[in-house]
């Protein structure tokens, strides 16, 4: 594994470690973001490991706010 290797796997440690407590679940119902996270921080892997956190921690948040809105708009088509 080459150097950009190791700093995209301990950033996607260190994000899904901060995740999972911004969440507040353990860590290990996390492993289904890690491939499309890990995907996302290759693109970038010229960047620092602090950069490449950040750069996680806003794409959680991104994909996250799109799946809650996916389930507002499901309870909406409910009522």
């Amino acid at each position: 594994m080459g150097t950009s290797d190791n700093r995209v796997h301990a950033a996607a440690n260190r994000i899904l470690r901060t995740w999972s407590l911004i969440k507040m679940v353990p860590d290990h119902q996390l492993s289904p973001l890690r491939a499309p996270l890990l995907d996302t921080l290759c693109e970038e892997s010229h960047l620092t490991e602090d950069e490449l956190v950040v750069i996680g921690l806003k794409y959680l948040h991104r994909t996250d706010k799109a799946r809650s809105g996916d389930r507002a708009a499901l309870r909406r088509g409910i009522e």
